[in-house]
């Protein structure tokens, strides 16, 4: 039955229910403890629990009496959603564990506490998302993204500025850049076959997928496979450096035979990015932000890689593309990333824009 013990702090059939700042902080460290050990966690939410206090504390008392000392129980939406934190999976692939789980919450807590439970919905999410045995559905996505950017008082004002500054800069670019766009367009079409705009699937916050536009910059029917394989290894940490066209190394494919004449211009310049300020408007992404990933990068992540897809919509511009660019490794890319997302200033988003012009310039790593 339940207890209190002190503020913020209740047992539950003799085991500790924690608030939900304590649990969501449990959450957090689980998916760090998870990222350094490859082995991931289980969440279950028992989302809906309204109704009387006393109906909700028999199917508490259920839900703690049906499992382990070893799992951690607590509010993740106080006297709404509940959940459960299973630690020690065993030898159970995670597919396996997470529909023994569901079969245990269905047959001894759903089906043992009608009909306060008829509307309660139980979920299970895998900790860290995208451990490649299930991918990520639409509910997985939300979930991580939500324990990335957990909502809090006044926490809509930066994300509001930042948004407003992304539409009328946008905006503003592409009023005023709409002549260069139709120029490159035309070179585009009259120096090589094929359109001049290229539009790719990229992962976009949360890792829910979105159509990115450049200007293409190579040749039309070529083979992915040359990219695919060596970005493996830039993940992998196992890529050696090219030499760039300032004989600067570089961590990028040089000299690349697919890209054309006027690409290989615009990819220096990087005005083949400006079509994204598209994206920008439709806030498929952020004038600031992580590099938008290829799916098939996202792929070879490892664990603590993936964050970077949870924390931040993708930018035109940001960290890395200021002041490491394809000089640094794909682990210092993310860790710049992941820095950025940690701060989340107003003052390092608008740092980043002013520094931008200074990088597109210098041309640093660009090829």
């Amino acid at each position: 039955m339940l207890g209190i013990n002190g503020i913020g702090s209740q047992k539950v059939s003799g085991k500790q229910i924690h608030s939900e700042e304590q649990f969501r902080l449990r959450i957090a460290q689980e998916w760090r403890r998870s990222e350094r050990s490859g082995r991931p966690v289980i969440v279950v939410l028992f989302d809906g629990l309204r109704g009387s206090s006393e109906r909700r504390n028999d199917f508490l008392d259920a839900v703690c009496f049906t499992f382990r000392e070893t799992d951690v129980f607590g509010w993740f939406n106080t006297e709404i959603t509940f959940g459960v934190i299973f630690l020690e999976l065993g030898d159970k692939g995670i597919q396996e564990a997470r529909d023994a789980i569901l079969a245990k919450v269905r047959d001894r807590v759903l089906s043992r506490t009608i009909p306060y439970a008829e509307g309660i919905c139980a979920t299970a999410h895998v900790i860290p998302p995208y451990t490649g045995e299930i991918p990520g559905d639409e509910r997985e996505l939300k979930f991580a993204a939500s324990l990335c950017n957990p909502p809090s008082d006044g926490d809509w004002v930066q994300p509001a500025i930042k948004r407003m500054t992304d539409i009328c800069g946008s905006v503003f670019l592409i009023a005023v850049l709409s002549p260069l766009l139709l120029v490159v367009s035309a070179f585009i079409r009259l120096t090589s076959r094929g359109p001049a705009l290229f539009r790719q699937t990229r992962t976009g916050l949360g890792g829910r997928p979105f159509i990115l536009y450049k200007f293409r910059t190579m040749k039309i029917g070529n083979d992915a496979a040359l990219h695919q394989d060596y970005v493996k290894q830039f993940i992998a940490g196992k890529a050696d450096k090219n030499l760039d066209e300032n004989g600067e190394p570089v961590y990028k494919l040089t000299n690349d035979p697919r890209v054309t004449r006027i690409g290989k211009f615009l990819r220096r310049t990087s005005m083949d990015e400006l079509p994204q300020l598209w994206n920008v408007l439709r806030g498929d992404m952020s004038l600031v932000g992580p590099r938008p990933s290829l799916p098939y990068e996202v792929e070879h992540y490892g664990l603590w890689h993936r964050r970077r897809v949870y924390q931040m919509k993708p930018g035109l511009t940001g960290l890395w593309q200021v002041r490491g660019r394809s000089r640094c490794s794909f682990d210092e890319m993310i860790r710049m990333d992941l820095q950025h997302a940690r701060e989340k200033s107003l003052a390092l988003y608008f740092r980043v824009l002013l520094e931008t012009p200074k990088a597109v310039i210098h041309g640093h790593g660009a090829e």
